[in-house]
């Protein structure tokens, strides 16, 4: 899904997976990685004149899965007033990508860093890769 749109928003996409990487516990993986790339697809609708550019590293070490989703950005997200909360009208069930994302790594007693550098937006986490459970659907 994400790869068709992408291609047809002419974003270039970068996917790095460690190489022997176990897929069996990715469920909360996959949720947060979809709900990041949705708040992707979005911001680059709503600035389409834009270089576009994403790029996701998922790696495990030690039970620790680390992993982080960036995205250019035309100008800062975190300066401005309403950084990080919804501008749609419909606010109590639409943006709630990175708060469902903060509450999943929070569950886990896990680490998520929120930021931005040269001009990318930035969310870096780390999951326990002894949890294999679905959390929010």
């Amino acid at each position: 899904y994400y790869r068709d749109r992408f291609k047809k928003m002419n974003v270039e996409c970068k996917i790095e997976v460690q190489d022997n990487f176990s897929v069996s516990h990715t469920h909360n993986l996959y949720l947060i990685i979809m709900l990041l790339l949705d708040n992707v697809v979005e911001y680059y609708e709503q600035n389409e004149s834009m270089t576009k550019y994403v790029e996701i590293k998922i790696g495990e070490f030690s039970g620790i899965i680390s992993w982080y989703v960036k995205n250019t950005i035309e100008q800062s997200i975190m300066e401005r007033k309403d950084a990080l909360h919804t501008t749609k009208k419909d606010y109590e069930n639409h943006g709630l990508g990175l708060k469902i994302v903060k509450e999943i790594v929070e569950q886990e007693s896990k680490k998520l860093e929120i930021y931005e550098k040269d001009h990318m937006f930035c969310v870096y986490g780390e999951l326990s890769s002894e949890n294999d459970r679905i959390s929010f659907l």
